[in-house]
């Protein structure tokens, strides 16, 4: 389709997730190493030039919503007066064999050393906050999560990183079905499924969702209560922590939970991601009180759509929210009392189920038939831990971006600590949630939230998994 135009003219999705509408994307990268402001904001004046989806805003007024092309550069820097190591502590043992939680501030804290001079409901739909220490510099790109999602965040930084090494980055397109297309049709299907099938996977993703303003409504009044309960003492508040993970813990973890599998499920074949979002789910959900165990449980699973889209024009990219979820049932008894073996063994089943290229084309297709709905998650439980989510930013290799090209000395300035956030409008954080990144060392970082007996816990259960 024709290229994007600036200022008035309006784009929109036709098949956009309703999970992160509301929801800012930011990376919070540590670089040891201070860097030039005034080249750190010419280069990203430069990828706004060449990406002006990036220089654009979010119009929430239309349904579905949408978005314009511009070139506002959303830059802000701030320079302090102290090392990183008094400023920002991030302190783990590398030599530790099971996962650890990391020393540092409350995560509240962390993030505003981050994210600073933005405003409660930005228009734009880009930027970027710098703040200068005297050893390091703490860079945050902050996207909407409506127009983009983590692997175009990854994608926005890399080219940003391309930039500044003078080397090119790929041509700016809109997103496919912002024209006349359907993504349902770009999806890469190798063999036709029958009319019953189609059906079933359609209906699949649709009992996933509520349609209409009432049950829009009655999701407001949940999270209201929900955050009444936790305000007046009726239930646990959840606090977010850093995590470090050794890789090789999780590959024994791996190991051992395939080896249970092999009477019962010898096909089955678990990821590290399954084996790490099954632990996290036991580290919240073991320590909970008996009398919950009835209590039903939704999982969700992030799954970035891209790879089952046939790919844009060579030497081309788009920035579109691509993501889709698929949903576990399971209930707290379960979490407490199966292994992380059979945990997992259900994240890879309802894995491999909604990754189907039929299951990918009928969600596209029930989100692109109700792209002017009002839709919110059909949930079986309470709005609190009821609902459990983990993002796998698994194949961002962050660690591995070399922002050289804006060192103030000319040093090589490496990613030493990646901080993750997914920020909604209201700054609430009422379920557990985690986002893994790797760590550059063959470990992860982990940013999840947990109960207050489950923190308390945390070393307990890990070794119960590898009793003596």
């Amino acid at each position: 389709m024709e290229g994007p135009n600036s200022g008035s003219s309006k784009y929109a999705c036709k098949s956009v997730s309703s999970i992160g509408s509301y929801s800012t994307i930011y990376t919070g990268l540590v670089v040891d190493a201070v860097l030039d402001s005034s080249i750190l904001e010419g280069k990203l004046t430069e990828l706004v030039g060449l990406w002006p989806i990036l220089g654009g805003d979010l119009i929430k007024d239309t349904k579905p919503w949408s978005f314009t092309c511009g070139s506002t550069v959303d830059y802000a820097s701030r320079a302090i007066d102290q090392p990183l190591a008094t400023h920002l502590p991030t302190h783990h043992e590398q030599h530790r064999k099971e996962p650890s939680i990391m020393e540092s501030p409350e995560l509240s804290a962390v993030d505003e050393k981050f994210i600073f001079n933005v405003s409660p409901s930005p228009v734009n739909s880009f930027r970027l906050r710098v703040t200068f220490l005297q050893d390091a510099t703490l860079l945050c790109f902050g996207i909407s999560h409506h127009i983009c999602d983590g692997n175009d965040c990854w994608e926005v930084v890399k080219a940003f990183c391309d930039l500044l090494s003078n080397r090119p980055v790929p041509s700016f397109a809109l997103p496919p079905d912002t024209g006349g297309v359907r993504m349902s049709d770009l999806v890469k299907v190798e063999n036709e499924c029958s009319e019953a099938e189609s059906n079933f996977h359609y209906l699949t993703h649709a009992q996933h969702y509520d349609n209409g303003i009432f049950n829009l409504a009655v999701t407001v009044w949940r999270v209201l209560l929900t955050i009444l309960a936790v305000k007046f003492g009726f239930l646990a508040e959840l606090a977010a922590k850093f995590i470090y993970i050794p890789g090789a813990w999780v590959d024994e973890l791996r190991v051992k939970s395939q080896a249970e599998l092999k009477d019962c499920s010898p096909d089955i074949q678990l990821t590290r991601n399954d084996v790490i979002a099954a632990w996290y789910l036991k580290s919240v959900y073991s320590p909970l009180p008996t009398s919950m165990s009835p209590d039903p449980v939704d999982y969700f699973g992030i799954i970035n759509l891209r790879r089952f889209i046939e790919p844009p024009k060579s030497g081309t990219y788009y920035i579109r929210c691509s993501i889709g979820a698929f949903r576990c049932f399971f209930s707290v008894q379960q979490l407490k009392e199966e292994s992380v073996a059979e945990i997992a063994r259900n994240i890879r089943l309802a894995t491999l189920q909604y990754t189907s290229t039929e299951s990918v084309r009928q969600g596209l297709r029930f989100s692109e038939d109700h792209a002017s709905k009002s839709l919110t998650l059909a949930l079986r439980g309470t709005m609190s831990l009821g609902v459990a989510v983990v993002s796998h930013w698994t194949t961002f290799d962050y660690a591995g971006l070399d922002f050289s090209g804006a060192s103030l000395d000319g040093k090589r300035a490496s990613v030493i600590f990646v901080n993750p956030m997914i920020v909604n409008n209201w700054h609430l954080t009422i379920t557990p949630v985690a986002i893994v990144t790797k760590n550059g060392s063959g470990g992860y970082w982990m940013r999840a939230t947990n109960t207050p007996t489950g923190w308390e816990r945390f070393g307990q259960s890990n070794k119960s998994l590898f009793p003596a």
